[in-house]
């Protein structure tokens, strides 16, 4: 993994781990251990390759801690789809009020190429979209929800 993908792999997790409030305790941790061993497990095997069972060894739990949390593993996996996005957002949010206030004379294609150039996505980045994509055309039941998530960034 390049330097890049760690970075990204890392403002990821950080993410994932944004969504328990500080000092989180109990299903809110679980919560998160369990999107972190997701997170890397759907990167190496997929959605589909990916199990229960594998995401709960990786994070140290039960099938009933995932259950307790999660209804299924495609769940898990929007709740992921979101947090990284959820950072991308930001990313991009923060490099634009960087830009303006470094030359607010940017043309607006300067703007969105100095953008575009300083929020590379990482390779699990690119893996856990591309998967997602890939299951939307495959499943209706996905695409329906890939659909309501993508206009929901509009």
């Amino acid at each position: 993994m390049s330097a890049d993908d760690a970075d990204a792999t890392r403002h990821v997790l950080q993410a994932i781990d944004g969504i328990t409030p500080d000092g989180a305790r109990g299903r809110e941790r679980t919560k998160a251990r369990l999107m972190r061993a997701a997170y890397e497990v759907f990167a190496e095997v997929g959605l589909d390759g990916a199990s229960v069972e594998a995401i709960c060894e990786r994070a140290g739990y039960t099938r009933g801690a995932f259950y307790s949390n999660f209804s299924t593993k495609e769940e898990l996996f929007f709740e992921l789809v979101r947090a990284v996005t959820d950072r991308k957002l930001e990313a991009v949010s923060e490099r634009v009020d960087g830009l303006r206030a470094q030359d607010a004379a940017l043309t607006p294609n300067e703007l969105v190429q100095s953008v575009l150039d300083g929020t590379a996505e990482g390779l699990l980045d690119v893996v856990l979209m591309s998967e997602i994509r890939l299951r939307a055309m495959r499943d209706d039941e996905t695409a329906r929800a890939y659909l309501a998530w993508a206009s929901s960034l509009i």
